[in-house]
């Protein structure tokens, strides 16, 4: 019986690891809305950003709703030169952003609503 749970232990953590992988070493940019509603479809299982995660200038950026799945970015999060993008809903799963934070040049931002869960910068 202690067999049997242990096993089912270590099966748990090997599929629970599987549903929070990191991807991107090297970071990525959208430069573009259809680039964020395609990124859940591009990385089903990516959760973790290891590099720099860059929303800038187009004005076709009106939400990032297709980032939610995000709950960790190891580098930089760059939110620049968007003039439609009016909050930040669909980061409301980031807890986490290894390096700085920079956001500027947003000239509809209303709020930052969608930053709620957020709990560590590890930059400025």
């Amino acid at each position: 019986m202690k067999k049997y749970f242990l096993l089912n232990v270590i099966i748990i953590f090997i599929v629970s690891l599987t549903y929070s992988q990191s991807c991107l070493p090297e970071g990525i940019t959208f430069s573009n809305q259809q680039e964020i509603d395609d990124f859940p479809i591009n990385y089903p299982d990516c959760s973790i950003i290891e590099g720099d995660v860059k929303i800038e200038g187009d004005v076709s950026i009106f939400n990032v709703i297709g980032l939610s799945q995000l709950s960790e970015i190891q580098g930089q999060l760059y939110i620049t030169d968007n003039d439609r993008l009016k909050n930040l809903e669909g980061l409301n799963n980031l807890t986490y952003i290894g390096d700085n934070l920079i956001i500027y040049d947003n000239d509809s931002l209303e709020t930052l609503y969608g930053l709620d869960s957020l709990n560590y910068i590890g930059g400025d």
